[in-house]
């Protein structure tokens, strides 16, 4: 147990400037305790008290403070004891403590140094030394409590800086190809490229107009949502990249911004499961959607219009073919043009149509798909010598073209 205080002592003028802040004042001796909190309520702080060490570290953690002045010799714990569990908790560590003791011994004060007490006094203290050291560290702490608010500010800006970085990079990649995006973001353009071989494929609900009719506005918009997102999803496990929808209608190109030699197959895959995804869907039997796909394999040029608003695009009379072949096609088939045929006959069963009249009057050559060419396994093992890779299947079998019209 440490001596008190001498009675005659001051911690200093009532009339001086004072900083204000709540003290825990932690020791066994009641007298010792009372003796200072008193002169401590005179400065204006504001006084907590602990007759021992494991009621400071119950009121530790459970009420804010200041600053603590902590006596050595306890009886359940002792001054080092409690530095020792404070060290131990990142939320105690910051804590200043000022241990004013009896034992001052150089090891003792040492010790109480190491396990990250600020200062140590003997007992008596002296009463113009404490106050100074009081008002020290408790502006010391005030100070780190603002360095690390403004810490947990900036953090939090940083947070919220990186937050929107990705939301505007996820609704960037909802609009452009990766490829395309990172090249907007990192030089504010993009530069218009020509493509030789891509694959183009318009998908279109057969007499969409008379089936709107039938339903009402927000209920037209739920139908054309779970279809598209179906479409969405096949789109992106073929890896194939999503244009545009224009009305009913749903575009996606093979090949760009990143060349593949599997682009045309992968695309007809794509077709036969998004046909399959709209035949599975749950919808009244007057309300069954059909719908034509057209596929094409040509050139473009693609780009990104627009400032406000852009959007990645392309141009050439390979688009506007492919939409001409969606059109002469027929419900729930898939319709391509010679020379997507040329590039896939290997792979598929495709049924010659002869020459059909597009809508601008031009006889060309189309086919229907009917299916894969062979087994399931044989198609693999051609697609695996073909491409060096494996085929992105979806749960749907596309062998019978049947089960899909």
């Amino acid at each position: 147990m440490d001596s008190q205080p001498t009675s005659d002592q001051r911690i200093g003028d009532p009339r001086e400037q004072k900083v204000s802040g709540h003290i825990l004042v932690v020791d066994d001796n009641e007298a010792n305790v009372d003796m200072l909190s008193r002169r401590l309520r005179r400065e204006g702080y504001q006084v907590s008290t602990a007759q021992g060490g494991v009621a400071a570290l119950e009121r530790v953690e459970k009420e804010n403070f200041d600053l603590m002045l902590l006596d050595i010799m306890m009886p359940d714990l002792d001054g080092f004891q409690v530095l020792s569990a404070m060290k131990s908790k990142p939320e105690l560590r910051d804590l200043p403590v000022i241990v004013i003791s009896a034992i001052d011994e150089m090891d003792s004060v040492v010790r109480a140094i190491e396990l990250g007490a600020e200062d140590f006094l003997p007992k008596p203290f002296d009463a113009v030394l404490l106050r100074a050291r009081i008002g020290a560290n408790i502006e010391k702490k005030r100070l780190r409590d603002r360095e690390k608010n403004r810490t947990i500010e900036l953090e939090k800006a940083l947070a919220e800086v990186e937050e929107q970085r990705r939301i505007s990079e996820s609704l960037l990649l909802n609009i452009l190809p990766r490829q395309v995006a990172k090249e907007l973001r990192d030089s504010g353009s993009v530069k218009p490229r020509r493509f030789d071989d891509v694959t183009i494929v318009f998908t279109d609900f057969v007499r969409f107009a008379a089936f709107s009719e039938k339903l009402t506005a927000e209920a037209l918009v739920a139908v054309l949502d779970r279809c598209f997102t179906a479409f969405d999803r096949i789109v992106s496990r073929y890896k194939l990249e999503k244009l545009k929808t224009i009305g009913d209608s749903y575009m996606i190109v093979g090949g760009l911004p990143t060349p593949s030699e599997s682009h045309a197959v992968d695309a007809v895959l794509a077709a036969f499961d998004m046909i399959r995804a709209l035949d599975k869907m749950e919808m009244p039997a007057d309300l069954r959607l059909t719908m034509r796909v057209g596929v094409h394999t040509g050139p473009v040029v693609a780009g990104v219009v627009g400032v406000n608003k852009f959007a990645f695009d392309v141009w050439g009379d390979s688009v506007n073919y492919s939409s001409r072949v969606e059109s002469a096609g027929a419900p729930n088939r898939i319709n391509l043009s010679e020379a997507t045929f040329r590039r896939v006959e290997s792979f598929f069963a495709c049924e010659p149509r002869g020459l059909v009249t597009t809508k601008d009057n031009r006889e060309c050559e189309m086919y229907f798909v009917n299916g894969l060419l062979g087994s399931r396994d044989a198609f693999e093992q051609r697609y695996r010598r073909a491409f060096s890779s494996d085929i992105p299947w979806a749960a749907s079998d596309v062998r019978n073209p049947r089960d899909v019209v």
